[in-house]
């Protein structure tokens, strides 16, 4: 039924397509079109026993499946981009590849489940169970709608009030810090359905002890990327695509910021999605979104591309930067948010001295060689944000709880 419904609203949509664009330069628009929403509706109709996989915690068992046919989709998008510079075939062997996927990993979980799953099952679930069921989805619809609509505006914003040139640019830097994201962001995707355990059987205490220890893995992981991003951007830009392609520092910076914001919610979003609250705040998102399209719109007239970058990270901090924790820290483990958020600023402004300390280290120091410059700024990173590391968070229960989770579980073996 969604399947049905998204395809019908993306055909509705068709006859708009145009009042999207500045500039009418894109040919072939409604095919590619056609082939993005193809792509979305079909796995409404092949991947919906994923859900089911994910939460006995067995997600796992499709790794093999989706590492293959990844790297195989990337590997044959390369290889069509390099030999016919063609668009239209770029997305049919994402397409195609996907959908390949998609009935590979059905066929994995309706084999691995034959002996426990009826999945031709025509008994219907209790009134009261449908209820809380509805209840739930409705709010958890509010959020996705909310999201996606943060993500998916800016482009088009882009593209209506300055031009479609500027959302490839654009999409150059997006491009990196989301590959990273998705990559960090499975780190915590993939502990949803333990912390969910852990939220039945533990108390508030041991639960929000866990939590903690995953705050911090995100500060590390995402803070450490972000200063990357901060000082390797310009010259890896350099070296891939050109000096041209180059955006200026501040809008860098603020791309970065939003990087880093987005990412250390992770925590947040995993308890949140664990424990089921969303109800609890579902018009959220929704007000998340609108600012995030008003505030774009009239920062876009301003300042151009760095407004919509602006309306992006003000809308975050209005919104989902202290709603989420406050919702997670009074319904998930009962007590206050205020320590939450003063270890949160305590972080960033940690995070801003790094990089003023790495600013002030590679400026001094000026290569010719991109490739060098690229290293030695790697390097001039990761020594700065140990020595802080090591400075501030030496004492620190999470830090060291890894600490003896390296010496056990990884230099161990």
């Amino acid at each position: 039924m969604i399947g049905c419904i998204i395809l019908c609203i993306g055909i509705c949509i068709i006859p708009f397509l145009k009042y999207m664009l500045k500039e009418n330069s894109v040919p072939n628009t409604i095919l590619i079109y056609l082939l993005f929403l193809f792509n979305t509706v079909s796995m409404y109709f092949i991947s919906y026993k994923d859900t089911l996989i994910t939460a006995d915690q067995q997600y796992y068992k499709l790794g093999k499946i989706l590492f293959i046919s990844n790297c195989s989709i990337y590997f044959l998008q390369i290889l069509i981009l390099y030999m016919t510079k063609n668009f239209i075939y770029y997305l049919l062997i994402q397409l195609f590849v996907t959908l390949v996927q998609r009935i590979l990993c059905n066929r994995k979980i309706s084999k691995e489940y034959s002996d426990k799953i009826d999945f031709y099952c025509k008994e219907k679930i209790s009134k009261n169970e449908l209820k809380v069921i509805k209840d739930n989805v409705k709010a958890m619809f509010c959020h996705r709608v909310g999201y996606h609509v943060v993500q998916g505006t800016d482009n088009i914003i882009i593209s209506s009030f300055i031009n479609v040139a500027t959302v490839g640019v654009y999409g150059n830097y997006l491009s990196l810090t989301s590959m990273i994201n998705t990559l960090l962001y499975t780190i915590f995707t993939s502990v949803t359905s333990s912390f969910g355990n852990l939220a039945v059987l533990e108390d508030d205490g041991t639960l929000e002890s866990v939590f903690n220890k995953l705050n911090f893995l995100a500060f590390i992981v995402f803070g450490f990327a972000t200063l990357c991003f901060a000082a390797l951007f310009v010259p890896f830009i350099k070296l891939w695509i050109g000096e041209n392609y180059v955006l200026p520092s501040t809008t860098i910076l603020l791309i970065c910021f939003n990087f880093y914001i987005y990412g250390i919610r992770a925590p947040i979003d995993t308890a949140k999605e664990a424990a089921g609250v969303y109800r609890e705040d579902k018009y959220a998102p929704l007000i998340w979104s609108a600012l995030n399209i008003i505030l774009s719109i009239a920062f876009v007239k301003l300042f151009g591309l760095i407004g919509v970058v602006l309306g992006t990270t003000v809308s975050s901090l209005l919104v989902p930067c202290w709603n989420r924790p406050y919702i997670v820290y009074k319904y998930v483990f009962h007590s206050s948010s205020i320590k939450y958020f003063k270890d949160a600023i305590k972080k960033l402004l940690i995070l801003i001295i790094m990089y003023i300390a790495i600013y002030f280290i590679i400026s001094h120091f000026i290569f010719d060689n991109l490739v060098i410059v690229i290293i030695y700024r790697l390097l001039v990173c990761f020594v700065v944000f140990s020595i802080f590391i090591l400075l501030f968070f030496r004492k620190s229960d999470e830090f060291k709880f890894y600490v003896e989770f390296i010496k056990t579980k990884i230099l161990h073996k």
